[in-house]
């Protein structure tokens, strides 16, 4: 039979509050650890982003640290992922409706070109906005 474990739950005697600088500390054995998070966490960045992201560490590293110590690494890749998204949606309709008037075929040729549209407006998302430097 296993027996539960319940969640340790830290006692107001291991927290302490410096009155000067603010900073909470608890204690870890005989030690008081400040209770720190790194300054900013990495915001959810989509496929087009990190491809962003990649781009400029692997090919323009010196700009890619700069805008990491800069801070703005991850907001530039953020609008990079909407803009990329917005493009897409544009092009591939765009796509479909020069295409719209090759209605004849089957469901699966139907289903081919919708997918060939879709491709082509990533290929053209890859090129002109993930693959340039910011």
């Amino acid at each position: 039979m296993m027996k539960a474990e319940a969640t340790p739950q830290v006692s107001p005697l291991l927290l302490r509050t410096d009155p000067q600088t603010g900073i909470t500390y608890h204690r870890r054995g005989e030690h008081w650890m400040p209770n720190m998070t790194a300054g900013m966490e990495k915001p959810e960045i989509g496929k087009w982003g990190r491809m962003w992201i990649q781009f400029m560490r692997e090919n323009h590293n010196a700009l890619y640290n700069r805008h990491l110590m800069q801070g703005d690494l991850y907001t530039l890749a953020m609008q990079i992922q909407t803009e990329a998204e917005e493009q897409i949606l544009i092009e591939t309709e765009a796509i479909r409706k020069s295409r719209a008037k090759e209605k004849n075929g089957t469901f699966l040729s139907q289903v081919q070109k919708e997918e060939m549209a879709s491709l082509l407006a990533e290929e053209e998302t890859v090129r002109n906005l993930v693959y340039q430097v910011r």
